[in-house]
């Protein structure tokens, strides 16, 4: 007999809604998040324009003294975690959390984290002044996901879409 496999919750933090709602209508609104860039100084740039999630405030989401110690890529997959265990209705304890497992599809992440703590090196005069936090870490947001919402110990991560779809429905069924 065949499995099934059924999404239970979802979580966005997109240009376009930084929730589920605000996502789906913009969507169907043809609403687009592209718009100047904020977040860094542009004046130098030929490209002035891009997708960010702006206004974002990770203390709704993450303990503040974790959230200071990772890359905002990371805050943001963190955050979109919770929101679907909040999606789901998930009740997640001791006694069901090594079935809750976390995949990620990422590409390159956490290098302006990294650009900081080097900046910080250079700027304060050596490397005791960096966090040992500060490796680019596409590869550990499911790792910061688990550890932060106390779910089970598989967390893994793909390099893109379709397979982080192939490889959940896999887990899933096994």
């Amino acid at each position: 007999m065949k499995q099934r496999v059924v999404v239970t919750g979802m979580g966005v933090l997109a240009p376009n809604g930084k929730t589920l709602d605000e996502f789906w209508q913009a969507n169907v609104n043809g609403v687009s998040g592209i718009d100047y860039i904020s977040l860094f100084d542009i004046k130098d740039f030929d490209i002035k324009i891009g997708g960010e999630v702006k206004n974002f405030d990770p203390a709704q989401y993450i303990l503040p003294s974790i959230y200071r110690k990772i890359d905002r890529f990371a805050q943001l997959g963190v955050c979109a975690a919770k929101m679907a265990i909040d999606d789901a209705a998930l009740s997640i304890d001791e006694t069901n959390n090594s079935r809750v497992g976390v995949i990620v599809g990422t590409g390159l992440g956490g290098i302006l984290f990294h650009e900081e703590q080097i900046i910080s090196v250079i700027q304060n005069g050596g490397p005791s002044k960096i966090m040992a936090s500060s490796v680019p870490e596409s590869h550990l947001i499911p790792s910061r996901v688990t550890s932060q919402l106390h779910l089970g110990s598989r967390a893994s991560t793909t390099p893109s879409q379709p397979l982080v779809l192939q490889e959940r429905m896999r887990l899933v069924k096994h």
